[in-house]
């Protein structure tokens, strides 16, 4: 399934997001995709996980910028990183797929034009599996993921998404003291983490919001 041309949105830090015409939320936050990401996704999530190789597990892929920034880092640091990546609503469009770095765009652009349901070598330290499906239905080998991007919509756009159903499935297939991490911080998202079996822990949020939430198995 595909989302119907979604719009174009600048944001204050001169990156670009997307109107998302099925559930009228940005993919980003208009003050500054990239930031956002980077401070989430980054910041609180891939440079808290120090093992050589990582296989990290998103939630929504959205635009794929969390997969760029993702590949980004893991060019820098020399970890491998196989990254597996379920959206039921693929976008169509690259309008998103805007870089000063011409490297970077062209690694973007390859990973927007890789077919679903098929893994792709991005580089030979980035392996992305892009998968066309629910994540609610995912089957993955328990113990198996060490990061989890939760970057759904919210939980008031998507709540089948932010269930405790779902937060027991991600926690079996973690590994010990593997992390999830999410921009959201909703009191009733952490509640659920914690029932799950996850110690959570509120950090700073990105500009515009007040925090955010890591997890830890």
């Amino acid at each position: 399934m595909e989302s119907p041309f979604p719009s174009l949105v600048q944001t204050e830090d001169g990156s670009f997001t997307l109107l998302d015409p099925r559930t009228q939320q940005h993919f980003h936050s208009l003050r500054g995709a990239r930031q956002e990401s980077e401070h989430v996704f980054i910041q609180h999530g891939l440079l808290a996980v120090t093992t050589p190789t990582i296989k990290i597990l998103e939630v929504g892929y959205g635009t794929g910028l969390n997969a760029l920034l993702s590949w980004n880092s893991s060019k820098k640091s020399g970890q491998g990183l196989h990254y597996i990546a379920y959206d039921l609503y693929p976008i169509l469009t690259a309008d998103h797929i805007q870089s000063t770095d011409s490297e970077e765009e062209m690694a973007w652009r390859k990973m927007h034009e890789a077919h679903w349901n098929e893994p792709l070598s991005i580089s030979p330290f980035f392996l992305l599996e892009k998968r066309n499906e629910d994540i609610l239905q995912f089957q993955l080998p328990e113990a198996s993921i060490d990061l989890i991007y939760h970057d759904a919509f919210s939980p008031n756009a998507e709540p089948t998404l932010w269930t405790t159903d779902l937060f027991q499935k991600m926690y079996k297939v973690l590994k010990v003291g593997g992390v999830w991490v999410s921009y959201c911080a909703k009191g009733q998202v952490r509640r659920d983490l914690q029932s799950s079996g996850f110690q959570v822990e509120r950090l700073p949020g990105p500009p515009g919001k007040r925090e955010m939430l890591r997890a830890i198995k």
